[in-house]
Order: C-alpha cells, then structure tokens, then sequence
C-alpha cells in the first residue's frame, strides 16, 4: 500500500467525521479478518460510517475508499504469500509519530480480533498468543533519548517488518477456526 494511501485514507476518514484513525481502523480490519475472512469487509465499513458526522458526499467517499482498502488488504492476506501491507504513514513522518500509528495499528488489531472471536480462548494460546502479547507490548514502545535517528529508524523498521509478518501468521493460524464457523457452503 502506497504511503500516500495513508494520507488519503486519513484525510477521507476526517472529512467524513469517523470517529477511529487510519492505521488504528486497518488493524482492526486485519483482526476482523483473521477470524471472519472475506465476510470482515462489509461490517467493518458499516462500522465506520455508523456515526460519522460528515456530509453523504464524504460519506460515500469514505465508503468507497474503505471498500477498496477492505478488498486489498483480503485479498492480500488470503494469498498466504507475505505480501499484506500495514497502513501506516509514509517515512517522512518523524519516526516518534510513526511509532505511535503502529502502536495504534496493533491496537485496532488485538480489538478487531477480540470483536470477530467467538471463542475468545482461542487467542490466548499458540502462535496468536504470542503475537497479542507482543502486541500488546508494542502498543507501549517508545524510543529512549538515548537513542539516535538512526536507531529509531530501524527499530521501527524491524518492528513494523514483525507486524506484518505476525498479522500474516495469526491469519493463517486461525484458518481452521475462519472456516469451521463459516461452514461447509463458503
């Protein structure tokens, strides 16, 4: 996903008046995604635009822009090949801002997780557990003083290449739980 799209989601996502930031909603798609597969798209954008405060024209193109980013982020993790992309701000973003948008990617993440399960216990246990406590955990990253430009930056590159990675692995993880609940006819 281009990093403009993230800027053009942020700004559709505010002239619409919806309540929840870009890369917090996309990390909520993916966690609606890993328990609901393709069905996760629809709810999530009704969601959104439930009680947004802008007029029908932002509206719509919120819809619209929230649609095709539904579709490229399921189609992407339903390949399996590693290739989902966080929606996250582009690297002229100072390092410290783009720590907190993945903070709060992972954030929407673990909740869109917690919405779509039906079995909660499940996401306590093997590999998606892990990765909800290393979420968790990187939901309160900081970087230190200490550290210099440098080393924030590719902190931050490590962690957002571990994000993605995860969010792959969990999805793939609860294949088996995705389609036991959506039965035999999907």
């Amino acid at each position: 996903m281009p990093a403009s799209e993230f800027s053009a989601m942020a700004e559709a996502l505010s002239h619409a008046g919806a309540l929840g930031e870009a890369a917090e909603l996309h990390g909520q798609l993916c966690g609606l995604a890993c328990l609901l597969g393709p069905e996760a798209g629809p709810p999530w954008v009704a969601e959104i635009l439930r009680d947004c405060a802008g007029s029908a024209e932002a509206r719509d193109s919120a819809a619209h822009a929230l649609d095709r980013l539904a579709a490229a982020t399921l189609e992407s993790l339903d390949s399996g090949d590693m290739r989902v992309i966080l929606l996250l701000p582009d690297d002229e973003v100072p390092v410290d801002e783009r720590a907190s948008n993945l903070g709060a990617w992972c954030q929407g993440f673990m909740h869109g997780l917690s919405r779509g399960a039906g079995e909660p216990a499940s996401l306590e246990t093997g590999v998606t557990g892990e990765i909800v406590r290393d979420f968790s955990e990187i939901t309160r990253a900081e970087f230190g003083e200490d550290e210099s430009l440098e080393e924030a930056e590719a902190a931050y590159a490590e962690l957002v290449e571990f994000v993605r990675v995860s969010a792959q692995l969990v999805f793939e993880e609860l294949h088996d739980q995705r389609s036991a609940e959506r039965g035999p006819a999907h």
